[in-house]
Protein backbone atom coordinates (compact mmCIF):
# COMPACT_ATOMS: atom_id res chain seq x y z
CA UNK A 1 0.00 0.00 0.00
CA UNK A 2 2.88 2.39 0.80
CA UNK A 3 4.32 2.18 -2.74
CA UNK A 4 0.92 3.04 -4.18
CA UNK A 5 0.74 6.11 -1.93
CA UNK A 6 4.16 7.29 -3.10
CA UNK A 7 3.20 6.80 -6.74
CA UNK A 8 -0.10 8.62 -6.23
CA UNK A 9 1.76 11.48 -4.58
CA UNK A 10 4.14 11.67 -7.55
CA UNK A 11 1.27 11.71 -10.03
CA UNK A 12 -0.72 14.26 -8.02
CA UNK A 13 2.31 16.52 -7.66
CA UNK A 14 2.94 16.24 -11.39
CA UNK A 15 -0.64 17.23 -12.13
CA UNK A 16 -0.29 20.34 -9.96
CA UNK A 17 3.09 21.15 -11.52
CA UNK A 18 1.76 20.77 -15.08
CA UNK A 19 -1.18 23.07 -14.31
CA UNK A 20 1.14 25.64 -12.77
CA UNK A 21 3.52 25.41 -15.75
CA UNK A 22 0.63 25.83 -18.18
CA UNK A 23 -0.60 28.86 -16.25
CA UNK A 24 2.78 30.60 -15.97
CA UNK A 25 4.86 29.15 -18.81
CA UNK A 26 2.49 27.98 -21.53
CA UNK A 27 4.81 29.17 -24.31
CA UNK A 28 7.71 27.24 -22.73
CA UNK A 29 5.66 24.05 -22.75
CA UNK A 30 4.70 24.65 -26.38
CA UNK A 31 8.36 25.17 -27.33
CA UNK A 32 9.46 22.10 -25.36
CA UNK A 33 6.82 20.10 -27.19
CA UNK A 34 8.64 20.88 -30.45
CA UNK A 35 12.11 19.76 -29.35
CA UNK A 36 15.06 20.79 -27.26
CA UNK A 37 17.98 23.17 -27.63
CA UNK A 38 19.82 23.19 -24.28
CA UNK A 39 23.06 25.12 -23.97
CA UNK A 40 24.40 22.99 -21.11
CA UNK A 41 25.28 19.34 -20.63
CA UNK A 42 25.36 18.51 -16.91
CA UNK A 43 27.19 15.38 -15.80
CA UNK A 44 26.46 14.81 -12.16
CA UNK A 45 25.81 12.32 -9.42
CA UNK A 46 22.56 10.38 -9.22
CA UNK A 47 22.21 11.49 -5.57
CA UNK A 48 18.61 12.57 -4.94
CA UNK A 49 19.78 15.72 -3.14
CA UNK A 50 21.45 17.14 -6.24
CA UNK A 51 18.74 17.83 -8.87
CA UNK A 52 20.47 19.98 -11.54
CA UNK A 53 17.40 21.88 -12.75
CA UNK A 54 16.27 22.73 -9.25
CA UNK A 55 19.62 23.85 -7.78
CA UNK A 56 20.29 26.09 -10.79
CA UNK A 57 16.70 27.38 -11.08
CA UNK A 58 16.66 26.24 -14.69
CA UNK A 59 13.54 25.70 -16.73
CA UNK A 60 12.71 22.45 -18.50
CA UNK A 61 14.76 22.39 -21.70
CA UNK A 62 17.72 24.40 -20.35
CA UNK A 63 19.98 21.52 -19.27
CA UNK A 64 20.69 18.15 -20.87
CA UNK A 65 21.53 15.81 -17.98
CA UNK A 66 23.55 12.64 -17.46
CA UNK A 67 23.79 11.24 -13.95
CA UNK A 68 25.49 8.23 -12.39
CA UNK A 69 26.88 7.25 -9.01
CA UNK A 70 29.64 9.72 -8.07
CA UNK A 71 29.63 11.57 -11.44
CA UNK A 72 32.17 9.11 -12.85
CA UNK A 73 33.69 9.66 -16.30
CA UNK A 74 34.80 6.42 -17.96
CA UNK A 75 35.55 6.06 -21.68
CA UNK A 76 34.04 2.57 -21.56
CA UNK A 77 30.67 3.89 -20.33
CA UNK A 78 28.41 3.58 -23.38
CA UNK A 79 25.64 5.58 -21.75
CA UNK A 80 28.01 8.50 -21.12
CA UNK A 81 29.47 8.21 -24.61
CA UNK A 82 26.06 8.39 -26.28
CA UNK A 83 25.07 11.38 -24.13
CA UNK A 84 28.33 13.20 -24.94
CA UNK A 85 28.03 12.54 -28.65
CA UNK A 86 24.38 13.57 -28.78
CA UNK A 87 24.87 16.71 -26.66
CA UNK A 88 28.01 17.90 -28.40
CA UNK A 89 27.32 17.04 -32.03
CA UNK A 90 23.54 17.11 -32.34
CA UNK A 91 22.34 19.49 -29.65
CA UNK A 92 25.57 21.51 -29.94
CA UNK A 93 25.77 22.50 -26.30
CA UNK A 94 28.45 25.10 -25.50
CA UNK A 95 29.02 24.27 -21.84
CA UNK A 96 29.71 20.90 -20.22
CA UNK A 97 29.59 20.76 -16.43
CA UNK A 98 30.96 17.95 -14.28
CA UNK A 99 29.35 18.39 -10.88
CA UNK A 100 30.43 16.55 -7.77
CA UNK A 101 28.99 17.08 -4.31
CA UNK A 102 30.01 16.93 -0.70
CA UNK A 103 28.74 13.93 1.29
CA UNK A 104 28.87 11.77 -1.85
CA UNK A 105 27.96 8.19 -0.97
CA UNK A 106 29.82 6.82 -4.00
CA UNK A 107 33.08 8.41 -2.92
CA UNK A 108 32.51 7.35 0.69
CA UNK A 109 31.84 3.77 -0.43
CA UNK A 110 34.94 3.72 -2.64
CA UNK A 111 37.13 4.79 0.27
CA UNK A 112 35.44 2.65 2.92
CA UNK A 113 37.10 -0.65 2.07
CA UNK A 114 33.72 -2.38 2.45
CA UNK A 115 32.70 -5.21 0.14
CA UNK A 116 29.92 -4.46 -2.36
CA UNK A 117 28.15 -6.34 -5.13
CA UNK A 118 30.11 -6.78 -8.37
CA UNK A 119 28.28 -3.94 -10.16
CA UNK A 120 28.89 -1.40 -7.42
CA UNK A 121 32.47 -2.58 -6.84
CA UNK A 122 33.27 -2.30 -10.55
CA UNK A 123 31.92 1.25 -10.58
CA UNK A 124 33.62 2.58 -7.44
CA UNK A 125 37.00 0.81 -7.63
CA UNK A 126 38.45 3.45 -10.01
CA UNK A 127 37.46 6.16 -7.49
CA UNK A 128 39.33 4.27 -4.75
CA UNK A 129 42.38 3.90 -6.99
CA UNK A 130 42.37 7.59 -7.99
CA UNK A 131 42.09 8.88 -4.43
CA UNK A 132 44.25 6.31 -2.62
CA UNK A 133 47.48 8.33 -2.91
CA UNK A 134 45.73 11.50 -1.82
CA UNK A 135 44.33 9.78 1.29
CA UNK A 136 47.85 9.36 2.68
CA UNK A 137 48.03 13.16 3.09
CA UNK A 138 44.95 12.95 5.37
CA UNK A 139 42.74 15.36 3.38
CA UNK A 140 39.37 16.64 4.56
CA UNK A 141 36.21 15.16 3.10
CA UNK A 142 35.70 18.34 1.05
CA UNK A 143 39.23 18.08 -0.35
CA UNK A 144 38.61 14.45 -1.37
CA UNK A 145 35.36 15.38 -3.14
CA UNK A 146 37.02 18.29 -4.91
CA UNK A 147 39.94 16.07 -5.96
CA UNK A 148 37.53 13.43 -7.25
CA UNK A 149 35.59 16.04 -9.24
CA UNK A 150 38.82 17.47 -10.67
CA UNK A 151 39.88 13.94 -11.68
CA UNK A 152 36.59 13.43 -13.50
CA UNK A 153 36.90 16.86 -15.15
CA UNK A 154 40.42 15.97 -16.31
CA UNK A 155 39.21 12.63 -17.72
CA UNK A 156 36.32 14.38 -19.48
CA UNK A 157 38.62 17.00 -21.01
CA UNK A 158 40.76 14.18 -22.48
CA UNK A 159 37.78 12.06 -23.58
CA UNK A 160 38.02 11.45 -27.38
CA UNK A 161 34.47 12.71 -27.99
CA UNK A 162 35.18 15.94 -26.10
CA UNK A 163 38.56 16.39 -27.79
CA UNK A 164 36.91 16.04 -31.20
CA UNK A 165 34.07 18.40 -30.27
CA UNK A 166 36.51 20.99 -28.91
CA UNK A 167 38.50 20.90 -32.16
CA UNK A 168 35.29 21.56 -34.10
CA UNK A 169 33.74 24.08 -31.66
CA UNK A 170 36.11 26.64 -30.19
CA UNK A 171 33.33 28.02 -27.97
CA UNK A 172 32.91 24.74 -26.05
CA UNK A 173 33.77 25.10 -22.36
CA UNK A 174 34.20 22.23 -19.89
CA UNK A 175 34.03 23.16 -16.19
CA UNK A 176 33.90 21.50 -12.79
CA UNK A 177 31.53 22.39 -9.97
CA UNK A 178 30.98 21.02 -6.49
CA UNK A 179 27.61 21.27 -4.77
CA UNK A 180 27.16 21.47 -1.02
CA UNK A 181 23.85 19.84 0.04
CA UNK A 182 24.17 21.50 3.45
CA UNK A 183 24.18 25.05 2.02
CA UNK A 184 22.59 24.59 -1.40
CA UNK A 185 25.51 26.37 -3.04
CA UNK A 186 27.67 25.50 -6.04
CA UNK A 187 31.41 26.17 -6.15
CA UNK A 188 33.56 26.29 -9.29
CA UNK A 189 36.75 24.24 -9.00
Amino acid sequence: MEKLNVLNEILNNNEAWALDMKKHYSSLLEENGKGQAPEVLWIGCADSRVPPGLITESKPGDIFVHRNIANVIEESDESLNSVLEYALFYLKVNLVVVCGHYDCGGVKAALSGDQFSPYISQWITPIHNELQALQKANPTHHELIEAHTKNQLDKLSKHPIVVKATSENNTLEVVGLVYDPATGKLKKI
